[in-house]
């Protein structure tokens, strides 16, 4: 407890440096040689208000709220204790292996198409857009849980679900923040000035406080007794991601920040140049 308080501490301080020295978006079309950008500072209260006034926002947050949700459910901590669970031993390809084995060869295995997958997320984001992308992913991140849990027993199945849930884990990885920014740059349309600072804030809170939040969660099932402990790490590592997941394509629909991206950006640029 103590270890994590400390950390806990530091993230809470980090936060705060992040906030109060971070520089909002600046192009280097914006600064002349040896010259700081100038620019009105935005007080928290306002640009807060700004930003909790837009549903884009939102949404933003609502995605990185359950998506860290979901990668911390499926993480490390959760995937050991439910390896554990299914495969005191188990033979994969023609030797025996205990749970910690199994686990490493489903990650490195299953977590090739995430790499891979740098290659070509933005060509596919390009044609289709990036909101429709990240729909894809949380539709095939369903199908891949769903696949996991007709035999989480199974080593095959586990293998070829997780894969699924690899390729779907591409556009929150490569793509999410791009529409992120999208997003930021609405709100400097919308309002005239950047609301960048205090939405990383929020965004670095999120990440933090679920990332505890997950955890001690699963564990208030997993130790209390109510559930097997079976149940409560199949729900936690595959069944969480088909509810939190099933939300956020219903939430992503009401994401239309790229259909006037342009034109948002264009004012931008022209209120910009207006100021030279």
């Amino acid at each position: 407890q103590l270890v994590m308080g400390l950390f806990a501490l530091a993230a809470f301080i980090g936060c705060t440096l992040e906030y109060f020295f971070t520089r909002e978006r600046i192009t280097e079309e914006d600064i002349h040689e040896g010259e700081e950008p100038k620019g009105e500072i935005i007080p928290t209260g306002k640009q807060l208000k700004a930003a909790a006034k837009d549903r884009y926002w939102w949404i933003i947050m609502i995605f990185y709220f359950l998506y860290q949700a979901g990668t911390m459910f499926k993480g490390g901590y959760v995937f050991n204790i439910f390896c554990n669970d299914f495969f005191k031993e188990v033979t994969v390809f023609g030797k025996a292996m205990g749970p910690e084995s199994v686990q490493s060869i489903l990650a490195l295995l299953s977590g090739i198409p995430l790499a891979v997958g740098m290659l070509f997320a933005w060509p596919v984001a390009n044609k289709m857009g990036k909101r429709n992308f990240i729909i894809l992913g949380c539709v095939v991140s369903i199908i891949g849980s769903i696949v996991c849990l007709t035999n989480p027993a199974s080593f095959i199945v586990m293998l070829i679900g997780q894969t699924l849930k690899g390729f779907s884990s591409i556009p929150g990885a490569y793509i999410m923040m791009a529409l992120f920014a999208d997003v930021l740059d609405h709100l400097e349309a919308k309002n005239g000035f950047r609301v960048d600072g205090v939405s990383m804030s929020v965004y670095s809170t999120i990440m933090t406080v679920v990332n505890g939040l997950a955890v001690a969660f699963f564990n208030l099932f997993y130790d209390g007794g109510v559930f097997s402990h079976q149940a409560v790490s199949s729900f936690f590592f595959l069944g969480f991601e088909i509810i939190a997941h099933g939300i956020l394509i219903f939430v992503l629909l009401a994401l239309n920040v790229e259909k006037n991206i342009e034109a948002e950006q264009k004012l931008i640029a022209e209120r910009k140049a207006g100021k030279a």
